[in-house]
C-alpha cells in the first residue's frame, strides 16, 4: 500500500521542486563592480532605465527596448542626429534628468 502512494508523493516533490526553481530565478540578480570600484547588485530583468550615453540609446532603440526608457540624456538629438527620432518618436517627450 504504501508502494502505490510513492509515484504521487514523488510527482508532488517534483512539481513543487521545478515550481521553486522557476520562482527563484525570476528573482535572479548579478553583482557586478563598476568603473568607480563599487559593487553594485542588478537584476536580470529590468522593467525601466534611465540611458544617460547616446551609444547605449542606440542600442537600446535597436532592440526593440525604447518602451523601457523613461528618461535620456539631454543632447540626444544632436548626438544621434535629427532623424533619429522616427525610430523612437516617444524619446522626445521623456526627461532629461540633470541640471
Amino acid at each position: 500500500m504504501l508502494l502505490s502512494r510513492t509515484p504521487s508523493y514523488l510527482r508532488w516533490r517534483l512539481l513543487l521542486c521545478v515550481t521553486l526553481l522557476f520562482s527563484f530565478s525570476a528573482m535572479a540578480s548579478r553583482t557586478i563592480t563598476d568603473q568607480t570600484g563599487h559593487r553594485v547588485q542588478i537584476p536580470d530583468q529590468i522593467q525601466r532605465a534611465v540611458i544617460l550615453q547616446h551609444h547605449t540609446l542606440d542600442i537600446a532603440v535597436e532592440l526593440g527596448a525604447q518602451s523601457r526608457v523613461v528618461g535620456v540624456l539631454r543632447n540626444w538629438q544632436k548626438l544621434l542626429g535629427a532623424d533619429f527620432s522616427r525610430l523612437a518618436p516617444g524619446l522626445k517627450s521623456l526627461p532629461t534628468p540633470g541640471i
